[in-house]
């Protein structure tokens, strides 16, 4: 366990190739306390100017987000050269997982789950490439990563989609590279 700010991370739960994901708590008052996920820029890329400013877009982009099918996020910071993004838990697996644990069982999954989850996450898509800002100007998000490893499944059946980190809205500073 260490404590980053107001948030106590717990346990790795994911680790990437440039940031890793953290089951943390933050306490509120009077023990109104909640679990959630702590993303953090890795230290060895945190000196990566134009990772931070990718990193802090996607932020800034998602937080503007208040979907049922998108994973929220709730806070932004930085403690001394820790980066980080706090993040609403799921309590669940991704696809990827639930896929593969079905293979491994030698079993399909349901093809009414599967519309089910399409539609899900058609529907949080729809919702970002729609949403405008406090002004009015549309963001028309681009998510740029919808993959099963991308999509949360609870296990009360809620789906999510997750990480906007390679996100494109006509607001953002970043550029894209070619290709990418």
């Amino acid at each position: 366990m260490m404590r980053l700010g107001k948030y106590l991370l717990l346990d790795r739960v994911n680790q990437g190739g440039m940031a890793d994901i953290f089951l943390a708590k933050s306490f509120g008052y009077e023990g109104a306390d909640r679990v959630l996920a702590v993303k953090c820029i890795r230290s060895d890329i945190a000196s990566d100017a134009g990772f931070v400013s990718m990193f802090v877009d996607e932020a800034k982009l998602t937080v503007q987000l208040d979907h049922v099918n998108i994973a929220r996020t709730y806070d932004l910071g930085r403690i001394r050269d820790t980066y980080f993004i706090a993040m609403e838990h799921v309590l669940g697996r991704d696809l990827r997982a639930t896929l593969d644990r079905a293979n491994t069982q030698g079993q399909r999954l349901d093809y009414g789950i599967v519309l089910s989850i399409v539609d899900q996450v058609l529907e949080a898509l729809d919702y970002a490439h729609r949403k405008a800002d406090l002004t009015g100007v549309p963001l028309r998000i681009v998510h740029r990563d919808v993959s099963p490893h991308n999509v949360l499944i609870s296990y009360a059946g809620e789906v999510k989609l997750i990480d906007f980190g390679i996100a494109k809205a006509t607001t953002q500073v970043s550029p894209s590279s070619t290709g990418a």
